[in-house]
């Protein structure tokens, strides 16, 4: 179980970062890009760290992250927001579910006019464990872009986790046992 804040926030963000060298490594650049963005929302120094240590693929992922990004057009001239066609729901963790953490964590992204998420952002203050995986499902998602002046538009979509007592309670059932815990109440010895 990962509790929160500060310490859990740099311990996913290195995972993150080394997740996303991984994927640079194999030429996955989407991927690597989203990875080292959320390992950046989570710990903003990483933003600031040299990667030429980390050879040809800390060198795409500066490049990467130095890249201009899409324009995202004014909020005013949105006349449909982005909307989700097909994705994973949120995996929330046995743990978070059992605790039914009740607060939302909003996460949120840039969809571009193809129907992509790029550019993820968490705040790192929220729920480090229920940021990541509101923002782990939200990678697997498509949309229908946004529209502007009739035509389609890059604009930020957020999305938040969606806990109430009974959703805790219905996720909770419908979960496989945990086949690391052991229920020692029918134990003789």
């Amino acid at each position: 179980t990962l509790g929160g804040g500060q310490a859990a926030a740099l311990l996913v963000a290195r995972a993150e970062a080394v997740r996303a060298l991984s994927r640079a490594g194999l030429g996955e650049e989407a991927a690597a890009l989203w990875d080292w963005q959320v390992a950046v929302a989570l710990a903003p120094a990483f933003g600031e760290l040299d990667l030429a240590p980390y050879g040809p693929a800390g060198a795409k992922i500066a490049a990467l992250s130095s890249a201009s990004a899409p324009d995202e057009a004014p909020l005013a001239s949105i006349t449909r927001a982005p909307e989700k066609d097909k994705g994973k729901s949120i995996q929330y963790p046995r743990a978070k579910l059992a605790a039914c953490e009740l607060t939302p964590i909003e996460v949120s992204a840039l969809v571009g006019i193809d129907g992509v998420p790029r550019q993820p952002d968490l705040d790192p203050e929220a729920d480090v464990v229920l940021g990541f995986v509101a923002l782990e499902a939200l990678r697997s998602w498509k949309f229908e872009p946004a529209q502007a002046a009739g035509k389609p538009a890059v604009a930020r979509f957020t999305l938040a986790t969606d806990l109430s007592e009974k959703r805790c309670r219905d996720l909770l059932a419908t979960m496989r046992p945990d086949p690391s815990a052991h229920d020692f109440s029918n134990d003789d010895e």
